[in-house]
């Protein structure tokens, strides 16, 4: 037997296989989409008075807001992640949506007094 000559036994490993594209590349865009939409519904609850120091300050938080959500996002809709990691990161979520919600009801409520 020739010991240059292939056999039908040689082991031939697989390619590695690429990591699939998970859905993160939705994440910035639906996140802006959500943040507009909560944004246009936040300054139309402020009075006219006080919109140009409430777009400073949506402008501010705005980002860092969506960078957090982001970052979450990227944690919970990971499959290899523990489902303790990825409940956190869906409650953090909403920990991040929460002031926003809240501040628009102060201020409907402050309003119908």
């Amino acid at each position: 037997m020739d010991p240059n000559a292939a056999s039908d036994e040689t082991l031939v490993s697989p390619a590695p296989v690429p990591d699939e594209p998970g859905p993160s590349w939705l994440i910035y865009p639906l996140g802006l989409a959500i943040w507009g939409f909560v944004a246009v519904l936040l300054l139309s609850t402020v009075p006219p008075e006080l919109q140009p120091q409430s777009v400073g300050i949506l402008l501010f938080l705005l980002p860092l807001a969506m960078a957090l959500m982001a970052a979450f996002l990227n944690l919970f809709t990971r499959p290899e992640r523990s489902p303790l990691v990825r409940g956190v990161a869906r409650t953090l979520v909403f920990a991040c949506l929460f002031p926003f919600v809240a501040w628009g009801e102060w201020e409907a409520r402050r309003r119908r007094r």
